[in-house]
């Protein structure tokens, strides 16, 4: 089976260098300029200093006691889900780990 896989690998690793080689018709119709050049020319009459308007940031609003405590308490249960996902992935990685480990003995 693992050979089957490896020769299958080969073949298809083969064919993708093959489908990346040079064609010379494509090579005739290239032409000297480079993106820059495009990106030049539609930023030419963009004057240099434009000015920028920047309103200020607003003002920090007061959050309520009660809205402040759901929040904390919303976090709080999405990082006990958070924790019962990892141990949940941990424990089944160890039991899977543990069953390779057997198995190679």
């Amino acid at each position: 089976m693992k050979k089957l896989i490896a020769a299958a690998s080969a073949a298809t690793f083969a064919l993708s260098l093959a489908a990346c080689g040079s064609d010379s018709a494509t090579d005739d119709e290239v032409v000297g300029d480079t993106v820059e050049e495009p990106a030049d020319e539609a930023l030419s009459d963009i004057p240099e200093e434009t000015p920028v308007a920047v309103e200020p940031a607003p003002a920090a609003t007061e959050v309520p006691e009660s809205r402040r405590q759901s929040l904390e308490e919303s976090g709080d249960r999405a990082e006990a889900a958070a924790d019962d996902i990892e141990a949940a992935l941990e424990a089944e990685f160890g039991q899977a780990e543990d069953a390779r480990d057997a198995e190679a003995q």
